[in-house]
């Protein structure tokens, strides 16, 4: 038996003593400032924090480069200046090439490079420069399509680029617009720079390619490319999630053109043309600068009218046209209809790879009992959404958004279509049909004084709702009333607000409802991704910052393949 326990010993204490396995070879990091030069060249700040477990060098790949140059090469690893021995040969040891860096050339680009001279972690800052990056357009436009992060890199957790300048310009909506495509992550238009970034790690079939567009033609580059700014923005898009979005801009609710006679306005001339147009404008503008109110249709409401019943016995998508919207309201509503049903029920799912989080999602149970044809669009985009498992995220929900914008587009039109249908069936609203100066064809659909009544309803619901010293005179036997009150919290956008005080009130509410704390906030926090995912995919596909795509960014500059440790 000792000898059986001795010999058990000499097996485990080994092992309990081993050492802990090296962390992987990947690229924590990877934060590049790239800022635009008067001349239109480009001094490139790379900073990155990786890992080498094997392999004797790191490196950047740099192709495709048209008439660019690629000059100033420098590299500070770890706080030291290594030295640069121009041309670099791959073939030699890690011990070799330990305090240096250079540059492969290859037919096509480059390849600057650097040894790390141990195994571990590093922090590496290289910068180097590079000609001819803005190219002019043929419309007078400039532009930037510079792929900086390669096919077939090596793994990296976070990346971020940022695309800045030397010439004073703050950017704006008005004189920049910029696209990311390749990757899963967001743009931005900052006043010191336009931005991409990763949203989750970055694989080897995965790239990072950012298009600039800048409609003044801000610097005095020399290199030309045979592109409008219409037309290279096209052909960055193919093959991207933006080619299925069109224009999503969100419009006026109210007031719709319809067609018009082209053969009048086609007869006009173009500077009378305009004329009337501004004038048309001005006088529309101001007439409903004079007739609107806080309210809409419900007119001025004080914030101590209150109205203390359910204000509309029917369903709620009629109403988005009278008062209301589709998102984020009537989603919401719609959810938490959906979760009083039991149709769907709150649960969480961990995120991430290394860091760890946790994400409100809704398991889908079974379907619900639809109500109308807006409801019922809005589950099978949901159940799209949710995929083979069921499981509806916020990160799905986004991502969902972002490939199908036109279809969340013909959903809110259907959505505000079929409301104004009902609202007129009802005697509600009217539609109305008129040329502005007896050129410009309109339809305006307008409250009728029943349907203005009605909007004042919700909005004075509202005030109730929000009024905690009033939310007392309903008790406990009134839960289900107060269930009711909370799907049109949600449509009104008050929701969570709404639970807080209902909590204070009736601190067993939560046990006798349908709604769990949980599922409030859940619901709120899903309909506000589908509608901040639709505003910023729509945003992003004009320019204006917002996702990126997954797909697209062919025939960019700059990019080679590979890079990283190798």
């Amino acid at each position: 038996m000792k000898r059986l326990v001795f010999a058990f010993a000499l097996v485990l204490i080994p092992a309990l003593f081993a050492p802990i396995p090296a962390q992987a070879t990947e690229i924590s990091s990877i934060d590049i400032v790239a800022e635009l030069q008067s001349d239109g060249s480009m001094r490139v700040t790379d900073t990155r924090t990786f890992t080498a477990q094997d392999g004797t060098e790191h490196y950047i790949s740099l192709g495709n480069l048209a008439d660019s140059k690629v000059s100033d090469f420098s590299v500070v690893l770890d706080g030291k200046l290594l030295t640069d021995v121009g041309e670099w040969d791959v073939d030699r040891s890690l011990e070799e090439k330990a305090g240096q860096s250079g540059v492969v050339t290859l037919d096509d680009g480059y390849e600057l490079a650097f040894g790390f001279g141990t195994y571990g972690t590093h922090t590496a800052v290289m910068t180097y420069a590079v000609t001819n990056v803005v190219k002019n357009l043929t419309d007078g436009a400039q532009a930037v399509y510079w792929e900086f992060i390669p096919y077939n890199m090596t793994y990296s957790e976070s990346i971020s680029i940022s695309l800045t300048n030397a010439i004073g310009m703050t950017y704006t909506q008005e004189n920049s617009r910029v696209w990311g495509f390749g990757y899963e992550g967001r743009t931005a238009i900052t006043a010191s720079a336009l931005t991409a970034s990763s949203s989750g790690p970055i694989d080897s079939s995965d790239h990072m390619v950012m298009l600039a567009i800048f409609p003044e033609g801000p610097f005095a580059t020399t290199s030309q490319l045979d592109h409008t700014a219409e037309s290279l923005e096209a052909k960055a898009k193919e093959g991207s999630d933006f080619s299925d979005r069109g224009d999503d801009s969100e419009g006026d609710f109210l007031v719709t053109g319809e067609s018009s006679s082209t053969g009048k306005l086609l007869s006009i001339p173009i500077p009378a043309l305009l004329t009337i147009a501004f004038v048309a404008i001005g006088l529309d503008v101001a007439r409903r600068s004079k007739n609107s109110t806080k309210h809409g249709f419900a007119g001025r409401v004080e914030k101590d009218e209150y109205w203390r019943d359910i204000p509309y016995d029917g369903r709620l998508e009629d109403l988005v046209a009278l008062y209301g919207s589709p998102l984020p309201g009537l989603a919401t509503a719609l959810f938490l209809t959906w979760v009083g049903q039991g149709a769907v029920r709150e649960t969480t799912m961990e995120r991430g790879r290394f860091f760890k989080r946790d994400e409100p999602a809704f398991i889908i149970q079974r379907e619900p009992v639809i109500q109308g044809p807006t409801e019922q669009w809005l589950w099978s985009i949901m159940m799209a959404a949710a995929g083979e498992d069921g499981i509806l995220q916020a990160s799905e929900i986004e991502r969902y958004t972002r490939r199908n914008v036109s279809t969340m587009k013909r959903w809110r039109e259907e959505a505000l279509d079929q409301s104004r249908l009902e609202m007129i069936h009802q005697g509600l609203m009217v539609k109305t049909k008129k040329r502005v100066l007896g050129v410009f064809p309109t339809t305006k659909y307008d409250a009728t004084d029943r349907g203005k009544e009605l909007a004042r309803r919700v909005v004075m619901l509202r005030n109730y709702l929000t009024d905690f010293s009033l939310l007392a005179e309903r008790g406990a036997s009134q839960v289900l009333l107060w269930d009711q009150y909370m799907v049109w919290a949600g449509y009104l956008g008050i929701a969570q607000e709404v639970q807080e005080q209902f909590k204070i009130v009736d601190p067993d509410y939560a046990t006798q409802s349908s709604f769990t704390p949980n599922s409030v906030s859940m619901a709120s926090s899903i309909s506000s991704s589908l509608s901040s995912a639709y505003n910023d995919a729509t945003s992003s596909s004009s320019g204006g910052g917002g996702f990126s795509s997954s797909g697209g960014g062919g025939g960019s500059f700059g990019g080679g393949s590979g890079g990283g440790i190798r």
